[in-house]
């Protein structure tokens, strides 16, 4: 889990190198735009909204997780994508 302002870049993994899952917010009918979050390796990672969730989603997605160890199923959820940098 990414945050940065109020939309937070969610992914799960089930093993390193896993090409895992992303949370996404099928609703969004704003601007084509990115959404810019910072690594702990100063990498910044373009992200279009589309692929990003509320914060307050984000926290309920790792609530899930923590009591679960699994995705929350209330959740949007597509495996592989295509871009995280275009909308589907």
């Amino acid at each position: 889990m990414h945050l940065t302002g109020d939309r937070a870049w969610v992914s799960y993994f089930t093993e390193p190198g896993d090409v895992g899952s992303y949370c996404c917010d099928p609703e969004y009918d704003g601007p084509d735009e990115t959404v810019g979050f910072l690594l702990s390796n100063g990498q910044l990672d373009r992200i279009h909204r589309y692929w990003t969730i509320t914060r307050a989603a984000s926290f309920q997605a790792l609530d899930y997780f923590v009591e679960q160890a699994e995705r929350d199923p209330t959740l949007n959820w597509v495996t592989e994508p295509q871009s995280l940098q275009d909308r589907p």
